[in-house]
């Protein structure tokens, strides 16, 4: 009984093991076309530049966003109350010295302020939301930081990051495709090829069918 189990477990272990494989090769050969330009990426609706090369684009990402939480006041004062008369039978006080305080902000909170699609080519990241389009150009990203599912950019010449959700089952995918971004717009497009056809050529012969 135990036997059988263990073999089972070995069995999904290992087709596992091999649809993991198929995919990477699959997906080497999809970067490999589109760097060639034998099987070129597409993006929906984007406008591209000349001798621009899409490697990958994602739907239904988050543009994240600093917002502010509820304020409050600190240092309020109710005052004193001093009885000054009577008027219509009713007794009147005069309340002074009383002071709201101070307005405290609220701390500033990540917030997705628009969904749309994050395209990453040879030249740029760009994201078309709903409300809002952002063009980071490749030449001007001073860093980037990933934090399951979150991708932080940052930009010369603005003061906060721009950050993107794209979900932490991406995180894989989006490193390799940024580095792959990053290598073609340093020029290096003839390395880049050389070294994606090397994996291939080690996935293949690592690979039982190939």
């Amino acid at each position: 009984m135990f036997e059988g189990h263990r073999e089972k477990k070995a069995e999904q272990a290992a087709a596992a093991e091999h649809e993991a494989a198929a995919a990477h090769l699959a997906e080497l050969r999809s970067l490999i076309g589109a760097v060639d330009g034998s099987q070129p990426l597409t993006s929906d609706g984007l406008i591209l530049k000349s001798g621009e090369l899409v490697l990958g684009e994602v739907r239904g990402a988050g543009l994240i966003a600093e917002r502010r939480g509820p304020g409050h006041y600190s240092g309020a004062s109710q005052g004193i109350s001093i009885p000054v008369g009577h008027v219509g039978g009713r007794s009147v006080r005069y309340r002074v010295g009383a002071t709201r305080g101070h307005y405290v902000p609220g701390d500033p909170v990540p917030t997705c302020v628009d969904h749309g699609i994050v395209t990453i080519t040879s030249q740029r990241l760009v994201f078309r939301g709903a409300a809002k389009t952002t063009e980071i150009v490749l030449g001007h990203l001073v860093g980037v930081s990933h934090d399951r599912g979150t991708v932080t950019l940052n930009v010369s010449g603005r003061e906060s990051a721009i950050i993107f959700s794209l979900g932490a089952h991406l995180d894989d995918w989006f490193a390799t495709r940024m580095s792959l971004a990053l290598a073609l717009h340093e020029g290096g497009g003839t390395n880049v090829l050389a070294q994606l056809h090397q994996q291939l050529e080690e996935m293949e012969h690592a690979s039982p069918s190939g």
